[in-house]
């Protein structure tokens, strides 16, 4: 009788189950399993109604903040110039004025100083190919065996890091032999690129 009178009060008022056992003197956990074993119904007062959210439209204005990739705009000359006069030879000069041009309008300030590093990379490249010997080996003074030239190392990393900063430019294997094509246009000597008799390597732009 006594469960059937707390049941009542659960289902009819807002009292929890700590407070029906402490009005019926009885522990609340066997009021628990009780409610839990018959599947009583908390109380829900069918008055009460939630209130309608309304919904206002309102227009907020973005928070203007600095663009990395905003267009350099009227000192686009001016970077050129100055990033150009960091390179150190005539072909990486040649080859970032090739760039240039054809991305003109396309790159953006972070691009020119990318590019500044690969023309110069470009041009370590040019330089250690014209310094190694012919066959790309050098041989040993003391044991007479044959060994890649420290010049044509030099020439593989410099081609690596040219080959890795050119595709984060975006720069396709097409433009850049394009390019590096309009390069030995330009400067008008291609005997660094010629094919050298006993090559191992065929290092391409």
């Amino acid at each position: 009788m006594k469960f059937k009178t707390i049941k009542k009060e659960y289902q009819t008022t807002k009292t929890s189950f700590k407070k029906l056992a402490t009005k019926h003197s009885i522990h609340y956990k066997k009021i628990e399993r009780m409610a839990k074993k018959e599947g009583w119904v908390k109380y829900h007062n069918p008055k009460a109604t939630t209130p309608p959210t309304h919904t206002t439209k309102t227009t907020l204005k973005p928070t203007k903040q600095p663009n990395p990739k905003q267009p350099i705009g009227t000192t686009e000359k001016e970077v050129i110039s100055e990033l150009r006069e960091q390179i150190t030879g005539e072909w990486g000069k040649a080859f970032f004025d090739s760039i240039c041009e054809e991305m003109k309008g396309k790159f953006y300030l972070y691009d020119y100083f990318t590019l500044l590093m690969a023309s110069n990379f470009y041009q370590d490249s040019i330089d250690a190919r014209e310094k190694a010997p012919n066959d790309l080996l050098s041989i040993s003074e003391k044991t007479g065996n044959k060994f890649v030239s420290a010049e044509y190392n030099l020439h593989i990393s410099a081609t690596t890091q040219f080959l890795k900063l050119t595709k984060q430019l975006g720069l396709t294997p097409m433009s850049r032999q394009k390019a590096h094509l309009r390069t030995l246009k330009k400067v008008g000597n291609n005997t660094a690129f010629s094919p050298k008799p006993n090559s191992h390597r065929n290092i391409k732009f």
